[in-house]
């Protein structure tokens, strides 16, 4: 008993120091129960959050697809077909969509600048390796298929050394 009464550095012993608080082997009866309800009583009204918020929403819970969906014509999804050939030691790329309903124009850019623009149905074009600018090491152009309206239906990227032979 007399290692356990012994004098801190405060002027206080252990047992002042653990006056109140349980013995080594012992429990607080009191708190012990209401400890373990605490997870139960949380959960409860975390549950009735998540069911009124998902039976009546509000405003700032709610996603809307509708608007973003309404007004839109149908899906225009046309693949860029390309193909490489060589003309005079220079590779000539020619490309095609393979539908050319909802387009009105098709503008060809490289580096940001328009090469080429065709309004004619069925907007095939040809770029040669000279109009192409060279982005991260390879020659690169985007195609870019545009409504009556001028927004963007498409937009493809290709690269010229991804380009098959013709």
């Amino acid at each position: 008993m007399d290692a356990v009464r012994r004098a801190e550095p405060g002027g206080r012993d252990a047992e002042t120091l653990h006056r109140g608080l349980p013995r080594e082997g012992e429990r607080l009866q009191g708190v012990g129960r209401f400890g373990r309800r605490l997870p139960t009583a949380g959960l409860a009204p975390f549950l009735v959050a998540v069911v009124v918020l998902g039976t009546a929403p509000t405003g700032p819970v709610v996603f809307d697809f509708q608007s973003s969906l309404a007004g839109t014509s149908a899906d225009i999804d046309p693949d860029l077909l390309c193909t490489k050939s060589t003309d005079g030691g220079e590779a000539v790329v020619h490309c095609h969509p393979t539908e050319s309903e909802g387009i009105d124009h098709v503008v060809v850019m490289s580096g940001g600048e328009p090469v080429t623009v065709d309004r004619d149905p069925p907007f095939d074009f040809d770029v040669r390796e000279g109009q192409l600018t060279t982005v991260t090491g390879q020659k690169q152009f985007q195609v870019v298929l545009e409504d009556a309206d001028g927004n963007t239906v498409r937009r493809y990227t290709r690269t010229l050394s991804m380009v098959p032979e013709s």
